[in-house]
């Protein structure tokens, strides 16, 4: 115990000169949106409202919903650099940062292994929405959201719970998502479907974040449609929704949405499923379902803390359902659906993880001999720098090459896999 516990300040040494490198790499093959990019730029997207922000003082901006996204803006305009760079930097940190708690997650309280839990943050760096995405476009608060979020869900797995209403109330001052994790509290937690006092901790735990999300939404009143504000500021500034800028009443929200579903089906079926699925997510859509049948070591969360990595995805679905069906009314009112999916990544990493090791255990070989099936994809990330997502049929077909790569050696692989354990046991 004592000699495993020595090793995990060098696992953690590791894992941030990994992350840093594989973040370092993704930045350098990224095309980033840049004032120097005069035509994207121009464009009247959020950069502008969140540059603003930095430049000017807290709670001075009253176009929501960026106005009350007002951390991540506040701790930019404190950094002795210009804003543009301020904004980049923050971003590669958020990243890289988001990489070390995935994988300290995964294996401190998910309960993977660290090998699955290197190979979950191999999958978060291929899984270009969660990660290149954010490079691309730095000015958005969610990097620092990501980071919120397993940070969260770590807390919330370990039954950290005052640390939990802490992260939880900063984080909707970093975006108001983070309430998506609030019914977690209950779901993940309970072992019947009726438990009143954990429905009140829930609540006790929730309090804060709630408390401060009506503090700044009081403090920081929208003035969307004050058209002697909005038209001091220009469009740049006031356009927040698909070139509107009234965003501020049910009857616009409503409107917003009405708009949002008409472009929706304009589509074919076929591609609205695609971009429901695979298109959107990749194969962290397909990877869950090789372990969606409950295993014998299959049990709930109930007294202490069960992890992930013990139970059957069909489980975990039903447990993730309120944040995941959080991310899927994103797909609604807004567009852009790797981005709406990409906020589910832990999820989705978890879910996978299970599909990998019930791939691994039917060939027989280590979950550890898919780590380079994973960096192939993030190579191909690499590969693209103006788009952010690997085309679903260069990943798939790659996936299926590798999984018949390891099929047809597999004896050499467990060969390979005595040969190390021996060596183990010998030294």
């Amino acid at each position: 115990m004592t000699a495993a516990l020595s090793l995990f300040p060098r696992q953690i040494v590791l894992v941030i000169g990994c992350c840093a490198v594989l973040t370092a790499l993704l930045a350098v093959r990224t095309r980033t949106l840049d004032p120097s990019d005069k035509t994207a730029w121009a464009n009247p997207y959020d950069h502008h409202k969140y540059i603003y922000m930095a430049e000017h003082p807290l709670g001075s901006f009253h176009i929501n919903p960026p106005c009350w996204r007002i951390a991540v803006p506040f701790l930019v305009g404190l950094l002795p650099l210009p804003t543009v760079t301020a904004y980049k930097v923050q971003a590669l940190v958020f990243v890289t940062a988001t990489g070390v708690l995935l994988f300290l997650f995964l294996h401190r309280a998910a309960g993977y292994c660290p090998t699955e839990a290197f190979l979950g943050l191999i999958l978060y760096y291929a899984y270009g929405p969660a990660t290149k995405l954010l490079i691309q476009g730095p000015y958005s608060p969610d990097p620092a959201s990501f980071t919120i979020l397993v940070c969260a869900l770590w807390c919330l797995y370990l039954r950290k719970d005052m640390l939990l209403a802490v992260i939880l109330a900063a984080g909707v001052a970093v975006k108001e998502t983070t309430v998506l994790v609030i019914p977690l509290i209950y779901t993940i937690r309970a072992n019947r479907l009726a438990d009143l006092k954990l429905l009140l901790r829930t609540a006790c735990v929730a309090a804060p974040a709630l408390a401060v999300l009506f503090t700044i939404r009081s403090l920081i009143p929208a003035f969307n449609g004050v058209d002697d504000y909005v038209s001091q500021l220009g469009p740049a500034l006031t356009q927040v929704h698909l070139g509107i800028t009234k965003f501020d009443h049910d009857s616009y929200f409503l409107d917003a949405i009405q708009r949002v579903l008409r472009f929706r089906f304009q589509q074919t079926p076929i591609n609205i499923v695609r971009d429901l699925t695979f298109g959107s997510i990749g194969l962290l859509f397909v990877l869950p379902f090789f372990a969606l049948v409950p295993k014998r070591t299959t049990h709930s969360l109930p007294d202490h803390h069960t992890p992930s990595a013990c139970c059957s995805n069909r489980e975990l679905l039903l447990r993730f359902l309120p944040f995941l069906a959080g991310c899927l009314l994103g797909w609604l009112v807004a567009l852009n659906s790797d981005r709406r999916f990409a906020y589910a990544f832990p999820f989705l990493i978890v879910l996978s993880l299970n599909g990998i090791r019930t791939l691994a255990l039917a060939l027989g070989i280590n979950s550890r001999w898919f780590i380079p099936v994973f960096l192939l994809q993030y190579i191909f990330n690499l590969l693209q720098p103006h788009t952010t997502t690997v085309p679903f049929d260069l990943a798939a077909a790659a996936f299926l090459v590798c999984l018949g790569l390891l099929l047809s050696f597999r004896d050499t692989f467990a060969h390979l896999e005595r040969a190390w354990r021996n060596r183990l046991l010998v030294s």
